[in-house]
């Protein structure tokens, strides 16, 4: 089953993503299938949203709720200590 997606985009963007599309012989449609499942996959990277740093935000996600954070002064303090 499938369904319809309608969103808003550039027009001279839609026109080069069909012109690309065709040209490799594809439907725009095809193409914005096959993006859609990589990125359900996290098999395609959005903007500076690389699967490393999703990974870390979660991890640091998980630190603050547990409390395992230091402010910025206790971290000066304990590098500080761990030199000496």
């Amino acid at each position: 089953m499938t369904t319809r997606i309608n969103f808003n985009i550039d027009k001279k963007l839609k026109a080069a993503a069909i012109k690309k599309a065709k040209k490799i012989g594809l439907p725009l449609s095809t193409v914005l299938n096959q993006a859609t499942r990589a990125f359900v996959e996290e098999d395609m990277q959005i903007g500076f949203f690389s699967h490393a740093l999703v990974d870390d935000i979660g991890l640091a996600r998980d630190d603050i709720r547990h409390g395992r954070m230091l402010s910025h002064d206790d971290l000066v303090k304990e590098l500080r200590s761990a030199d000496n």
